[in-house]
């Protein structure tokens, strides 16, 4: 019974030394190293040792030269930053997080295999490997075509789609100003047309009324004449 009691001590001891040491390496996490599957990594990171960070790396095979793409986002400090390296060895600046935060990668084509390294300096933290792989590199290069050809297709359909609504509004204004046009001339003014018989009669018409006219007053004033003499003798 004594004998029993004491394995189940040690079997207790030993189980939470087992979950302490996982524990441990959990919250450090400076010791974990992110592996890429194909083309890609996907990793959770400590990289302040405090804050969990998710970092994603993708490898550009089409490219030339052959390039690494890191995206790095955390939620606090908030952080979302991304860089594509391209050169065998660059060490570029990680801004947002609280201390002095540097990513260094390395990268070489060796035959069909690329080796990659990618170390995190934070200041007043050892320098923990990151990343330390031999990526193999598929050599395909109809994928790559097939990549590029989609690109060029997306881009002469974006280049039709414009001219084509280009035309289509151009059209449009035309037909605009062709229906606009017999509105127009309904609504100018007819031309007036001369008849010289018809000016020679309007005017031998208004001769006319001005000789009745001219004629009548001087009727008229013979009246009174005759009237103002009749009243002179009467008086």
């Amino acid at each position: 019974m004594h004998l029993l009691q004491m394995n189940t001590v040690v079997f207790c001891q030993i189980f939470f030394m087992i979950v302490f040491i996982q524990a441990g390496t959990t919250v450090d996490a400076q010791t974990a190293i992110c592996k890429f599957y194909n083309l890609d990594a996907d990793c959770r990171y400590r990289i302040d040792g405090i804050s969990l960070s998710y970092i994603v790396a993708r490898i550009n095979e089409c490219n030339d030269p052959i390039d690494v793409t890191f995206h790095v986002t955390n939620g606090k400090p908030p952080v979302d930053w991304s860089h594509t390296f391209s050169k065998s060895k660059e060490i570029v600046q990680v801004p947002g997080f609280y201390e002095n935060v540097q990513l260094e990668v390395k990268q070489q084509l060796i035959q069909d295999d690329l080796v990659v390294e990618a170390d995190f300096h934070v200041e007043g933290l050892a320098k923990a490997d990151f990343i330390q792989d031999k990526i193999k590199m598929r050599g395909n290069e109809d994928s790559c075509l097939v990549v590029i050809a989609i690109g060029v297709m997306s881009g002469l359909l974006t280049i039709s789609l414009a001219l084509l609504i280009v035309v289509l509004i151009i059209r449009r204004q035309r037909r605009i100003k062709q229906q606009s046009l017999p509105d127009l001339i309904s609504n100018a003014e007819p031309m007036s047309s001369t008849d010289p018989s018809q000016l020679g009669a309007s005017d031998g018409q208004v001769g006319a009324d001005s000789i009745n006219l001219t004629s009548g007053t001087v009727r008229f004033t013979d009246v009174q004449k005759i009237e103002s003499s009749s009243d002179a003798i009467t008086s």
